[in-house]
């Protein structure tokens, strides 16, 4: 039995403002199609603007740390990946 993968060609596109509509388009035109059972995003934010007063090993205060940061910045990336694995 043969057990390699098959890796087609991925399709990296460049979104922007003037594009927008049409690449959400062909998005959901794939998803129709029955490619992308598995859906992934990726996010960058520029940094932290919220610095914490000192190191803590508390995940709920990590985690209310980083919720703030998140909330005080605007996105500067978003990716998404479309799979069948």
């Amino acid at each position: 039995m043969n057990n390699i993968l098959q890796v087609k060609k991925a399709d990296i596109v460049e979104v922007y403002r003037h594009n927008f509509q049409q690449e959400i388009g062909n998005i959901a035109e794939t998803m129709a199609r029955g490619f992308g059972k598995v859906v992934s995003f990726d996010t960058e934010f520029p940094g932290l603007s919220i610095k914490t007063a000192k190191p803590t090993t508390d995940s709920q205060t990590e985690y209310k740390n980083m919720k703030d940061n998140v909330n005080a910045q605007k996105m500067i990336q978003f990716g998404m990946t479309l799979s069948d694995a």
